[in-house]
């Protein structure tokens, strides 16, 4: 199985060759704050813990001064993971994702408009995609990357991340 980080490189390496193919750049940008942009802010909270499953909510914030466009797919309303968007470990060892891969084209119709100082959640079923059963020390934290495309030739990758949330299964 492939790693968050290694399947984002090859993303971003694919995406950069359209991109640059096509006349323009790609940028990958970090817990980035300007005057004119700020990453949202992501927590993850455990809304049940049960013998077989884990159930936890994200919630987003946008502390910028304007409106963050964050992937539909990155946030799901629906709870349906269709891709790795938390890093768990149980007992400091990494939990694979086991869900669904879908791929996409991103068109302007999959993403939310997050208005400033508002907040967004999900609530999200670990078990789905991950094998949260076994008793132990589980740490999970939501890491995602979020494509911003105002302009087909400048591609920016946004890593939004949370910090972990720690649970003890027995």
């Amino acid at each position: 199985m492939f790693s968050k980080q290694k399947l984002a490189t090859a993303a971003f390496f694919v995406m950069g060759m359209q991109s640059v193919c096509a006349g323009g750049s790609v940028t990958a940008v970090t817990s980035v704050q300007t005057e004119t942009f700020k990453a949202p802010e992501a927590r993850v909270e455990l809304v049940r813990s049960t013998g077989t499953d884990i159930l936890v909510k994200v919630i987003m914030i946008n502390h910028g001064p304007g409106t963050f466009r964050l992937l539909r797919w990155n946030l799901p309303q629906d709870g349906h993971l269709t891709s790795a968007l938390f890093e768990v470990t149980r007992d400091g060892h990494p939990v694979e994702y086991h869900g669904r891969m879908v791929k996409r084209r991103v068109t302007p119709a999959d993403y939310i408009s997050m208005e400033p100082g508002k907040e967004y959640s999900a609530t999200l079923s670990l078990s789905q995609a991950y094998d949260v059963t076994p008793p132990g020390q589980y740490k999970v934290r939501y890491s995602v990357y979020n494509q911003s495309a105002e302009d087909v030739k400048k591609i920016e990758l946004i890593i939004i991340d949370s910090s972990e949330l720690v649970i003890e299964r027995k």
